[in-house]
């Protein structure tokens, strides 16, 4: 992609910033750019390498937001390595690929840095962002269709399941789970994926279940219409509960066939389907009329305040679904129980099964009722878009104070806007006197399906890795791994300057993969965005590489690659490496191969 063809210049001054766009050519020096305008504008440009930055995506329009985003980006990036520039660069080498309408650089002085420090209040009015945009997506929901007309035709699912619901369809359409967000949603998603264990909570009693045994046998009975299946299944689902639902109470754009609730939010919703198969998916219906009640005017205070937890329930025949979700500028549910609701020679134990999640599903709700029996808090604050995971196993949790999500390319946000943003694991938060030397460190939260916290320990006590503070299992089936933020630039941003990658971080990565491979370890995704490479040493000229994400490395010739490799990358894989294939010591040193012939020639010592 061509160099701008007009460079916007800005001044973020906090009382009277400017900006002034010039025609470029690509082979145009920087400095001689700088001079036109001192001399348009009867001004000086400070010159120094901390004074001009590049910042990679902030748009000029709207003008009259640019000058916080300015701010706000300079808050975040002032002393980051990497976004500074020099006015002996030439045009096209610097912006290679960046299109015209962003500020393509930053001039800082004195000034500006002491208005960074008076944009304490900008937080403020971030979160407002963050707010509203919560709040333009609650309101967006009353202007879909009703969630029994959003389930029966395949352009209104594709239209809910993009617009609202992230649970996965399509593919990449998916965010945390609801279990990260909510103690209760936690213990849910935990008794539900635990119901093949002995676990004291969940023993039902004799009542139980024989009231779902009844239910089942209720279920598999054919009915002639939605109407019959539903009178037939009403008591059955009252005694299981323990509690009268409302059914078929009509609410603002939703009709669900039952709620339960007390004069407050509804904390479980649903509903229900003749047969399995007709008339649409249970769950995404029970899915779109909570997002329906959410975004009702009279519940403005509990989605301002909290992430509005729910218990989602799905009927469709013999077919049940119980799901958890919540609200954080979108909905997101996540369905950890389904079961065909078979009595047959396997009657005992599905009975059981069944009894075991409705006890789950009535300690949880129990634990809502009484949540949206108070009144919630007035702070309308961020803490309820940000986790609030509940431990599970390994390492205590630690005190952190979230403040940003972050995507693998280091943007950082609060509330997703895109498919990317919403799946992104990646969060910056403070952690309270990480070091006992008091005071807040940043560090870089992230959670994962597998982690290998050995491999990571091993080399972080060798400075080849940011430091480890922990590394817990949470409930939601995810590890929560908390680290050093790192100030720097990974590879493969390195590989796409004119400089490239210095040989020394090749030598720091060699280094690092003997001592993994000493320990009997593959660290298994040695790509360069797994590469950080961080200035150092007395005079800041050396570069030091360090490896990052440790979800892949596993024992040499025992563990296994992820299922879900993207075999589409094949020239960036070594030899052999593939689906769920068995991890190789080889493998890392092929990619290590990769990585030296990526890197700058080895300078000779005379």
């Amino acid at each position: 992609m061509p160099s701008p063809s007009r460079l916007v210049l800005y001044y973020p001054h906090p009382t009277t910033p400017w900006y002034a766009t010039v025609p470029v050519t690509g082979d145009a020096l920087l400095a001689s750019i700088l001079d036109r305008i001192e001399e348009d504008k009867g001004i000086k440009i400070p010159r120094l390498l901390n004074n001009i930055y590049a910042p990679p995506d902030i748009r000029l329009n709207p003008v009259t937001t640019v000058l916080a985003r300015a701010q706000e980006w300079l808050r975040f990036n002032l002393h980051e390595q990497g976004v500074q520039i020099h006015e002996d660069g030439v045009v096209g080498d610097i912006f290679e690929g960046v299109p015209n309408g962003r500020i393509h650089i930053l001039i800082v002085d004195e000034d500006v840095e002491e208005g960074l420090d008076e944009v304490a209040d900008l937080a403020e009015r971030m979160n407002k962002f963050a707010l509203d945009a919560c709040e333009a997506t609650a309101k967006d929901v009353a202007k879909e269709p009703s969630p029994s007309d959003g389930v029966h035709r395949p352009s209104n699912v594709l239209r809910q399941d993009t617009g609202i619901i992230h649970a996965g369809r399509p593919y990449l359409n998916y965010g945390l789970p609801p279990a990260l967000y909510n103690a209760t949603l936690a213990r849910l998603d935990f008794h539900l994926q635990s119901l093949d264990e002995d676990l004291d909570d969940l023993i039902p009693d004799p009542a139980l279940v024989g009231h779902v045994h009844l239910f089942m046998a209720a279920s598999l009975e054919t009915y002639d219409n939605e109407n019959g299946r539903q009178i037939a299944l009403r008591d059955h689902l009252h005694a299981i509960m323990r509690a009268h639902a409302e059914w078929w109470t009509a609410l603002p754009g939703c009709k669900p066939d039952a709620i339960w609730r007390r004069d407050s939010f509804p904390f479980v919703v649903l509903e229900l389907k003749n047969e399995s198969g007709l008339e649409g998916d249970a769950t995404l219906q029970a899915a779109l009329s909570y997002s329906k009640i959410v975004g009702m005017n009279e519940h403005a205070k509990w989605r301002k305040s909290t992430n509005v937890p729910v218990i989602l329930i799905g009927l469709m025949g013999d077919f049940l679904e119980i799901a958890g979700a919540v609200f954080v500028g979108g909905v997101y549910p996540s369905a950890p129980f389904s079961q065909r609701l078979g009595l047959n020679f396997h009657s005992h134990r599905n009975v059981l099964r069944v009894s075991k999640a409705f006890k789950a599903v009535t300690i949880a709700a129990a634990e809502l009722l009484k949540f949206y029996s108070r009144e919630p808090s007035p702070s309308y604050g961020l803490a309820h878009l940000f986790p609030s995971p509940t431990h599970q196993e390994g390492d205590p949790l630690l005190a952190l104070t979230f403040k940003h999500r972050m995507t693998r390319t280091g943007k950082l946000y609060q509330v997703a806007k895109d498919d990317q943003e919403r799946r992104s694991g990646l969060f910056v938060a403070a952690l309270s006197d990480a070091d006992g030397g008091g005071g807040d460190n940043e560090v870089i939260v992230k959670f994962t399906e597998r982690y290998n916290a050995d491999a990571h320990r091993l080399l972080a006590n060798s400075g080849l890795a940011p430091k480890l503070y922990s590394c817990s299992r949470v409930m939601g089936g995810l590890y929560m791994v908390v680290m050093e933020r790192m100030k720097g630039e990974t590879a493969w941003t390195l590989s796409q300057r004119k400089d490239g990658i210095p040989y020394e971080v090749y030598e720091d990565v060699e280094l690092a993969i003997s001592k993994l491979h000493a320990a009997d370890l593959v660290f298994g995704d040695l790509r360069m965005p797994n590469i950080m490479c961080v200035r150092g040493g007395g005079d800041g000229s050396k570069t030091s590489g360090m490896l990052l994400d440790y979800d892949w490395a596993g024992i040499d010739g025992k563990d296994r690659y992820p299922s879900t490799l993207n075999h589409q990358l094949e020239d960036e894989w070594a030899r052999g490496m593939e689906r769920y294939g068995v991890m190789r010591k080889e493998h890392d040193r092929e990619m290590l191969e990769m990585l030296r012939v990526a890197c700058q020639p080895k300078l000779s010592v005379a």
